[in-house]
């Protein structure tokens, strides 16, 4: 059963403008529920686009974008923020965490934003930090932690809210080999999990951990 289809996207940026840039040329893509995709490409590639349009950040400018059989292209802005928090778990190269907080209370964030009672919400950021491994490391703050750990913090914040899709945008682009080895391990273990896992990558030793890679240039899947 497919989570995403894309048929025929097309986004332009400025568009009717003379200096217009076409970020996305006519890209048709399925991915299935349960996959492991890596979306590689160089630079301008339209990668950032495609993972924006994947993640329900934006929408096309023409063509049509389906996410767990919604047509995208059509919602608003308050319904696509919905998707986001519901189905959607965004991991980021730069983790985005808190600072100065516990990585207990980083990983609520999303369930606070659901309004999900407080006792609920520290069981299920305790389990899911068990899961990716920081266990004994769940009152530490994000200063406490490397780099490595504070990536795991960041799947699992991801990841607490049982989303549909797990989006993450260059996860080991900060870390040292081993430490990203580790990282798509965790990645790796929520595919096989069930979880449908897209990574966009420039790292082709990321992209093999894949079940199948898409790649982009210029706009277009080559």
């Amino acid at each position: 059963m497919s989570l995403i289809h894309a048929e025929h996207v097309r986004k332009v940026y400025d568009e009717g403008q003379p200096y217009e840039t076409v970020a996305l040329d006519d890209i048709s893509l399925t991915i299935d529920a349960g996959e492991f995709v890596a979306i590689m490409g160089v630079s301008g590639s339209g990668k950032s686009t495609l993972m924006h349009i994947i993640g329900c950040l934006d929408v096309p400018s023409s063509g049509h974008y389906y996410f767990d059989g919604d047509d995208i292209s059509t919602k608003t802005s308050k319904q696509l923020v919905s998707i986001r928090r519901t189905k959607i778990g965004f991991i980021f190269q730069t983790f985005n965490l808190l600072p100065r907080t516990s990585s207990i209370a980083n990983v609520e964030l999303p369930l606070i934003y659901q309004g999900i009672g407080k006792n609920e919400r520290t069981k299920r950021a305790v389990d899911v930090l068990h899961q990716v491994g920081l266990g004994d490391r769940v009152r530490y703050t994000s200063a406490q932690l490397s780099g490595g750990q504070q990536q795991r913090v960041a799947i699992a914040r991801a990841i607490v809210h049982k989303p549909t899709l797990v989006l993450a945008d260059e996860p080991t682009g900060n870390l040292d080999s081993r430490s990203g080895q580790e990282i798509m391990d965790v990645l790796q273990r929520l595919n096989q999990s069930g979880a449908t896992v897209i990574v966009v990558t420039h790292d082709a030793a990321v992209a093999k951990r894949a079940q199948r890679t898409v790649y982009l240039e210029d706009g277009k899947v080559v």
